[in-house]
């Protein structure tokens, strides 16, 4: 080689005897004008001048007899390679790295159809893994939170696992509790908040002064509560919500010491929380102030709990119960029965069921990648068929078959970080739709793409390309130099080989979509089933708002219920409105529950009474709800100062007076008083917290049970779009009295499809994958076809020439590719029972075996394999047996 001849010059003229197409000619050149320069490299960096260097090189390249036997093709005779051009690790691969760089590069079709597929895949995974990260592995944010518990009361008898619990026994157990650093208590409130001369509902916490320090939370500004703060008649203090703090005060850092009138009380500002805190929807923060006098029947407290140094779960627990054994003996009349539990918070933020759904629809995603890897597989299985001379010379040069596994393993690995990549955007794009549909899954708010994340997406990418990388590598590693060399056809040896491989993954592939598709079978069954359960109220064309009156500005009952009633009455007069009442929490509305024991005459065994849970309602408020009502309902009878009565459930009615008619019969409603009220009407059964749990038994209070009750919600029902009405419901208020602000202005429809949110989230997302799913197998088994198709060119010409006819060969074409359909789908049937037991606590009103789904499922995806097997059945239909042989 002369001074300024190249080593790709010099691999080009040595190649020229061979006759090789242009494209793979370049491919080879460039490959093995990359190790004479790596192995030139270690000879210089040895200590040899560059001179010397190349010419070392082109002598241990022409002492090869591999030469002389490719351009005789003959095989070369193994013993007799050496080791050039081997170059060191790093050269190696880097030169591996750059070579799969520019060969993905000049087959730009491949390289994009084979990216797209992995990144869907890729992308379906690491979108559901932002979910699981936010939701299931990211810590609580607070500091130490694995050692946070919540602690509740229990009365196992009454059917209450976890209760709230009173004031008074909160601060025994404060008092008396040695395993815990620190307990706490809070409960929610909402708070009316004028600006501008327009009052604000804003929602908010009444929480202890350790409320704080427990979660680890400093201000960011000023202080906490003091303990004198947190006393019955204390000083009123508020801290306030940084996102509150920039809206209402532009962010001014001289807001502490500043008054701020809270549901026309003062207030002074102590504090200003950190953005990074949140507790839900609450803005403001204010002393709870517990009362160690108050009725410890009175369980309206959340407490939380952290656990001391080295003390366990189970000795924390089991002193809680040893505290509320000693409350039980010391006050009989309100604590006999009731005893203590905790729950990691952790657990109680996240129910173990939202936990199981995620991992179940991470496996999914999972499957998925797995479809689209097989499917990149086969593009694999087809394009090593095209570089089969490629690889022989390289053997023949002396390439070992473990380099050539590693050249092909980097190309593969080159292509599945490029989808990872693009799969990195697809889940960043995802993560907005999945906070859109991903109402009733906790902590939805906090899914973002972090270091763990993008670290998830390396790792699947890594593994999906040495996935649909390996199989192909170790196929072409084994092709014989010389019998590959020998072929004039350009085919490589083990085309049955590899066929018989493209058909298992396809198979493979199959089962997979089977088993997705029955998964979102049942899923969907169950949703469409669930919608179909009747609410118990009429949901159309109602309008529901929340308001909540203060103290101060409504000191009794009496005035409470006479806002409502000239509220209701004004409202009733609106134009358009056919209906109007209130009640105390709207049914599939959240915020929380209540419940009451019941004592009724010569019932109860040893003090055990059972329990109900109750709402108060106002005149109108069957009616406007559409709850059908046997009896009579609330009006103006009813009112202050008038005999207690009840309106009871059907529920209730079956389960407390069975076989009797319960209309005229007594029972004391102990929430309410320990006056008998008397049962004047039984409303059917309503949905109050789920459409998938059983009907509860439900009593309805009058408006003069419960004077202390402030917060209430109207429902309206409208004689067109509810949504038109809002303003004049507003004015309607504000008639009576403009100070009073309302919240959470919505539909009844709008409640019922959110209490559907957790189940549509898990449905769309399954189904969504099994979508996928099919495209990707449908689409591999086209290709699979097409492929059969050119290798069997000259069969199908003879299969002509010797008489078939058309519908014959189309008939061949599409029962293999049914046939390899037929054969995944039993597989995926079997394997997707597993699948759909997991699926089982997910479900309703369907079993994990519902032939519907299995039957919708199979027949689905039998029906688009068909499909896919026809395009290359009819290019087999139109082959000229004539032009087929003179090919061959």
């Amino acid at each position: 080689m002369g001074e300024t001849r190249t080593f790709k010059e010099e691999v080009r003229s040595r190649l020229a005897r061979l006759g090789l197409p242009p494209d793979r000619e370049r491919d080879i050149v460039e490959e093995l004008a990359q190790h004479l320069e790596a192995r030139c490299a270690d000879l210089v960096r040895a200590g040899r001048p560059e001179a010397e260097a190349r010419r070392i090189v082109v002598d241990e390249i022409s002492g090869h007899e591999a030469w002389a036997q490719l351009s005789e093709r003959r095989a070369p005779d193994p013993s007799r390679l050496g080791e050039a051009g081997t170059g060191s690790a790093l050269s190696r691969v880097w030169g591996d790295v750059r070579f799969g760089a520019r060969l993905l590069r000049r087959h730009p079709a491949f390289t994009a159809v084979a990216a797209l597929t992995l990144a869907l895949g890729i992308g379906a995974n690491t979108a559901i893994f932002t979910v699981v990260n936010a939701v299931m592995l990211r810590p609580l944010p607070f500091a130490d939170a694995d050692r946070l518990v919540n602690v509740y009361e229990t009365n196992l008898a009454r059917g209450w696992s976890s209760f709230s619990a009173s004031q008074p026994n909160f601060l025994d157990w404060r008092a008396a509790a040695k395993g815990f650093e620190r307990l706490a208590a809070w409960s929610g409130q909402s708070f009316s908040v004028s600006a501008d001369g327009a009052p604000e509902l804003v929602d908010g916490i009444a929480a202890t002064d350790g409320f704080f320090p427990l979660l680890g939370v400093t201000p960011a500004l000023g202080r906490n509560f003091l303990p004198e703060e947190d006393r019955p008649g204390g000083a009123r203090a508020a801290i306030l919500g940084h996102g509150f703090w920039l809206r209402r005060f532009g962010g001014d850092p001289a807001v502490v010491g500043k008054t701020i009138v809270l549901t026309d009380a003062p207030h002074t500002i102590v504090g200003v929380l950190p953005a990074s805190f949140g507790w839900g929807d609450a803005q403001i923060y204010v002393p709870l102030a517990p009362d160690p006098q108050g009725r410890r029947g009175d369980h309206r407290l959340n407490v939380m709990g952290r656990l001391g140094p080295g003390v366990t779960l189970d000795r924390a627990r089991a002193e809680m119960v040893a505290i509320a054994r000693g409350l039980e003996q010391s006050f009989p009349d309100t604590n006999a029965g009731w005893s203590a539990a905790l729950e990691p918070t952790f657990d109680a933020a996240v129910p173990e069921q939202i936990r199981r759904a995620l991992l179940l629809l991470l496996a999914a995603a999972a499957l998925v990648l797995l479809i689209a890897t097989s499917n990149v597989a086969n593009l694999s299985l087809a394009r090593a068929a095209a570089r089969q001379r490629e690889i022989a010379i390289r053997v023949a040069l002396g390439a070992g078959r473990g380099r050539i596994v590693a050249q092909l393993l980097v190309e593969a690995l080159l292509l599945a970080l490029g989808a990872g990549l693009v799969g990195l955007l697809v889940a960043l794009g995802a993560t907005q739709a999945l906070r859109a549909v991903g109402t009733g899954i906790p902590r939805m708010d906090e899914i973002s793409i972090d270091a763990r994340v993008i670290g998830f997406a390396l790792l699947v990418s890594s593994l999906a390309g040495i996935l649909f990388g390996v199989v192909p590598a170790l196929q072409a590693a084994r092709r014989n130099a010389g019998g590959t060399l020998a072929l004039t056809d350009g085919r490589l040896g083990g085309a049955r080989v590899r066929g018989r491989l493209r058909g298992a993954l396809i198979i493979a592939e199959v089962a997979l979509s089977v088993a997705l598709l029955w998964g979102a079978g049942l899923l969907i069954r169950s949703f469409a089933l669930l919608r179909d359960v009747p609410t118990g109220f009429d949901p159309t064309r109602v309008l529901t708002l929340r308001l909540d009156l203060s103290a101060a500005r409504y000191p009794t009952g009496a005035e409470v219920w006479s806002f409502y009633d000239r509220v209701l009455a004004e409202v009733r007069t609106q134009p358009g409105v056919a209906g109007a009442g209130a009640v105390s929490l709207v049914p599939l509305g959240g915020g929380g529950n209540t419940a009451s024991s019941l004592r009724i005459d010569g019932r109860g065994d040893g003090g055990r009474l059972p329990s109900t849970d109750w709402r108060i309602a106002s005149p109108g408020y069957f009616r406007a709800l559409g709850i059908p009502l046997r009896g009579r309902e609330f009006d103006a009878r009813d009112g202050a100062g008038a005999p207690p009565v009840a309106i009871i459930s059907e529920e209730a009615a079956r389960r407390y007076w069975p076989g009797e008619d319960p209309l005229g019969k007594k029972v004391v409603i102990e929430s309410f008083g320990r006056d008998p009220a008397t049962i004047i009407g039984v409303a059917g059964d309503v949905k109050s917290f789920g459409l998938d749990g059983p009907a509860r038994p439900m009593v309805y209070g009058s408006q003069a049970a419960y004077a202390g009750w402030r917060r209430f919600s109207l429902v309206v029902r409208t004689q067109a779009d509810p949504s038109t009405q809002v303003a004049s419901i507003r004015a309607a208020i504000a008639a009576v009295d403009p100070g009073v602000p309302l919240a959470d202005v919505d539909t009844a429809e709008a409640l019922v499809e959110r209490s559907l949110g957790a189940r549509r989230f898990h449905m769309v997302l399954l189904g969504c994958f099994a979508a996928v799913a099919l495209a990707l197998a449908c689409v591999g088994l086209g290709g699979v076809m097409g492929y059969l198709v050119s290798q069997r060119t000259r069969e199908i010409g003879v299969r002509m020439a010797l008489g078939a006819r058309p519908r014959d060969i189309f008939a061949l074409i599409v029962g293999h590719g049914m046939l390899l359909a037929g054969i995944g789908a039993a597989i995926g049937v079997a394997g997707a029972l597993w699948l759909t037991r997991v699926l089982e606590s997910l479900l309703f009103g369907v079993t994990p075996t519902d032939l519907l789904a299995l039957a919708g499922a199979v027949a689905l995806l039998v029906s688009v394999c068909a499909v896919a097997c026809y395009v290359p059945a009819r290019r087999a239909m139109r082959v000229d047996p004539m032009r087929a042989l003179r090919c061959e």
